[in-house]
């Protein structure tokens, strides 16, 4: 996570891109969520 969009082009430019074998990213940007859950409930 980053705290600015200028940031995530920072990242994504210069420092994953340099990474040896990185050809191309793709960024999924959510806006907001309807529930956030850190555990999934298991039901047996």
């Amino acid at each position: 996570m980053t705290g600015t969009p200028r940031d995530l082009d920072t990242l994504l430019s210069e420092t994953l891109k340099s990474l040896p074998g990185m050809v191309r990213t793709r960024t999924t940007v959510a806006l907001g969520t309807v529930k956030s859950t850190p555990v999934l409930p298991i039901f047996a």
